[in-house]
């Protein structure tokens, strides 16, 4: 199964679905939502299989590390992210 390995520095975040962490290294808040807009909730979770809530992982200070994953089907590839541009999944 692939994971996806995430670095953060302080204050930096990710949102991922409920249920899809692996791992966690250094000081991570996590806080969990429902997912924004009820319509789209409701759509997502039930056409596309997903669940209705998602986490907010923040590291608290540099040098955190978080592993996810998803079901497994298909890669994880390395995508570079810079601060001009980013990759939305």
């Amino acid at each position: 199964m692939s994971v996806l390995e995430v670095s953060l520095k302080k204050d930096e975040y990710i949102t991922a679905e409920a249920g899809a962490l692996v791992f966690m290294q250094g000081d991570i808040q996590i806080d969990t939502k429902i997912r924004s807009g009820i319509l789209k909730t409701v759509k997502v979770s039930l056409l596309g299989n997903e669940s209705f809530f998602v986490n907010k992982y923040t590291a608290k200070h540099d040098g955190c590390v978080l592993g996810l994953t998803g079901p497994p089907v298909g890669d994880i590839i390395d995508i570079p992210i810079s601060s001009d541009s980013g990759f939305i999944i």
